[in-house]
Parts: structure tokens; sequence; C-alpha cells
């Protein structure tokens, strides 16, 4: 039996410190779906005015799905499968809900925990706020990231105790809420 050709468009690029990669992967997966047969145009949000634009321009378009290709918050996030949902369009990957809670890695270890998995010990701060170290907190190295940004984007492994602050200066350009993790090699 054929495989039905689809019209798909790929959301890629945006406004998030990962729309470069997206672009790079997104070319990627428009080529695969074309070698496939597939109708597939690449839309990025940052070529247009404003969300509603975007969203307005990809159902002119009229594609049995959105193939979300964004990296980073901004397509992680939940947000913009909210505005595919809202819009009655089809997309790819985790919905609403699921995105949202896997992006916010502290809530993610705590669903993690109760379901009975080892997680890294972990102490979320507020940009702007130090560190209170506590008994039962890792000592160094540890890892200092973003709670909620994608990748490795804003992440440092802090070896003494000097590099602390500049960590925390680096994951806060992502992210108002930091997380500090136990570093685990590998």
């Amino acid at each position: 039996m054929p495989m039905q050709k689809m019209k798909i468009v790929v959301a890629c690029g945006g406004f998030s410190e990962e729309n470069e990669v997206s672009k790079i992967s997104s070319a990627e997966i428009s080529r695969a779906l074309q070698e496939k047969g597939h109708s597939v145009r690449v839309m990025d949000p940052a070529d247009y005015t404003s969300y509603q634009e975007f969203i307005s321009r990809i159902r002119e378009q009229d594609p049995d799905i959105v193939f979300n290709g964004m990296h980073g918050s901004e397509g992680e996030n939940g947000l913009i499968q909210a505005l595919f949902e809202l819009n009655g369009l089809a997309y790819t990957g985790s919905g609403v809900r699921a995105s949202a809670l896997a992006m916010d890695k502290y809530i993610s270890g705590l669903l993690a925990e109760s379901l009975g998995m080892t997680v890294p010990a972990r102490r979320r701060l507020a940009r702007g706020r130090l560190p209170r170290f506590e008994p039962d907190f890792p000592d160094l190295p540890l890892v200092v990231k973003p709670n909620d940004s994608g990748s490795s984007v804003g992440i440092t492994i802090v070896t003494e105790p000097a590099q602390i602050k500049p960590a925390l200066a680096e994951a806060a350009l992502y992210s108002p809420f930091l997380l500090l993790e136990e570093f685990i090699p590998g």
C-alpha cells in the first residue's frame, strides 16, 4: 500500500537562543520529508511581525500537520504547542502540559523522583539569589544551569567556589530560575 503524501509545514528558528540549531535540524527534516514525496514548507516565526501572523500564514498553507522543529524554550515549553492547538493545527511532539512539565528541569526532577527514579541532588534558585549550601547539598563539582532552557545553553560545571557567581550570572541570562545540581560524571 503506497504511503499517503502529506502537506507539511516545518516550524523552525524563532527567537530563542537555539534558533540557529533549529534551522539546521529543520532543513534536514524538510529534506528527508521531501525525499519521501511530501509537500513541505519551512516557516520561521522570526519572518513575521507576530505569532498571530505566523499562525495565520501556517493556516493559509492548510497543512495536514505542522512538524515542530523549533528548539529551546520557545519550541519546547508548551507555548507554541498551545498556539497550534488553539488554532486547530495538528502538530508533532508532546502536548502543552507534557512540554511545559518537561521543560521545567526542577519540576520534571520532582516527577521522576515521585516515580521512584534516582535524580541528582539539586536546588532551584531565583535569579539574583546566591545559593545557601546545606549539609546535604553536594560538594563541588556541581552543575549550574537555567531551570527552563533547552539543551546545553547557559550550563557550567563548577569545580571551584570562585566559579559559582559567574556560572549563576551565565545561567541567569536564559531563565529567571536557576538550578544547581550534583555533578554526575559520564
